[in-house]
């Protein structure tokens, strides 16, 4: 008899598992501690800048930091699954599978058309399959997130987006 066998029969589930695997935000948060692990490994490859030319928190500082919040928010993952029991699982819409490819495609046009045609393209193409009825207010929304995007980043915090096939057009 096996130790999961025993405790089952005392009524008492062992805590990550569920049916004898691991639970899905287990798995979820072990998948995102060894990303993290890796992650962080890489940051020792930055270059490094001599103490008296660094300017804030230095090359490798910033996505340390973020990663310690990844893995802290995986561990908390993990430690929250013990105490839930798994709910069944639903099968993958296949509207997000098409919202995935959306998304693909959008990365892929931001090369060739940039990025202020691939965005007003990718939210109108999402808009319409997510089943927006009318197209005025559709594009009203797709020209207004591409007109934050764009005062944003290359107004107000001067980070230049690429133009793609409009930096060849407007020259």
């Amino acid at each position: 008899m096996s130790l999961g066998q025993h405790t089952e029969e005392r009524g008492v589930k062992p805590a990550l598992r569920a049916n004898g695997r691991l639970k899905p935000d287990v798995k979820v948060g072990l998948f995102l501690l060894a990303c993290s692990a890796v992650a962080y490994a890489g940051t020792f490859t930055f270059e490094s800048i001599p103490d008296g030319l660094i300017q804030g928190l230095g090359a490798a500082a910033f996505p340390r930091l973020v990663i310690i919040v990844i893995a802290l928010l995986a561990a908390f993952l993990i430690w929250q699954a013990r105490k839930e029991e798994p709910e069944e699982i639903e099968a993958v819409h296949p509207m997000s599978v098409i919202t995935v490819g959306i998304q693909l495609g959008f990365m892929a046009l931001v090369p060739v058309l940039g990025m202020i045609v691939a965005m007003f393209a990718a939210v109108v193409g999402m808009g319409r399959i997510w089943g927006a009825p009318r197209w005025a207010p559709l594009v009203a929304v797709a020209a207004g997130t591409v007109g934050l995007v764009y005062a944003l980043f290359v107004k107000v915090f001067h980070i230049p987006i690429p133009l793609g096939i409009l930096d060849t057009l407007l020259g």
